[in-house]
């Protein structure tokens, strides 16, 4: 993981070619934390770059789900959630903490 700026994350896929994505937030589940991830080839495409906020409407774009884990030196990197459930649980919770933000905004 090689990161470009303080929201954007730089990620090698199975084919070995650079892909970037945009930091969305860290959830917390079950005791372990997971990035939530936007492509931003795909951000750009769905989302109104006048926009104050990055990413206004996540409806629009596919996320990805990653967990943090400790590598043998203790430094964080990210691994795929492979069991299903586990990332439908990440994913709920995500959604239920982005709305809860969303409502907040719209009381203030």
């Amino acid at each position: 993981m090689e990161e470009k700026n303080e929201n954007i994350v730089e990620l090698i896929d199975e084919n070995n070619e650079k892909k970037e994505f945009e930091y969305i937030e860290v959830v917390k589940y079950n005791g372990c934390e997971y990035v939530v991830l936007a492509p931003c080839d795909e951000m750009e495409d769905d989302i109104d770059e006048s926009d104050e906020s990055d990413v206004e409407d996540l409806d629009e774009v596919d996320v990805i789900i990653m967990k943090i884990v400790k590598d043998e030196n203790g430094e964080d990197v990210l691994e795929t959630v492979e069991d299903e459930e586990e990332l439908d649980n990440v994913f709920a919770e995500f959604s239920e903490s982005w709305v809860a933000e969303d409502e907040d905004e719209d009381e203030e």
